[in-house]
């Protein structure tokens, strides 16, 4: 389940919203709000920057390939920050 969603948000459609959203929409984008239609059917989910920012948190959290990748660079042995600038060209 984890990956078909993060295959679909990998596909997300991002739209342009003059005002932050507050010239296009009739209410205010606060924590989730769930689109319905005239039949009371789900159309879609809105939600705010805080809830989607911890959203996608918990599901880098939840990938498997996250903690490999933790647990890959954790066996690398440490590299002091200087070793880190040097390697991107900062000093």
């Amino acid at each position: 389940m984890v990956s078909s969603l993060l295959n679909e948000l990998a596909h997300e459609k991002v739209v342009l919203v003059k005002d932050s959203g507050r010239g296009r929409l009739s209410f205010p984008v606060e924590g989730v709000t769930r689109l319905i239609d005239g039949k009371g059917h789900m159309v879609g989910i809105v939600m705010d920057k805080k809830v989607w920012e911890n959203f996608a948190e918990y599901l880098e959290y939840a990938a498997p390939e996250f903690w490999k990748d933790i647990e890959t660079s954790r066996g690398s042995g440490r590299v002091s920050s200087k070793d880190i600038e040097r390697r991107l060209g900062i000093k």
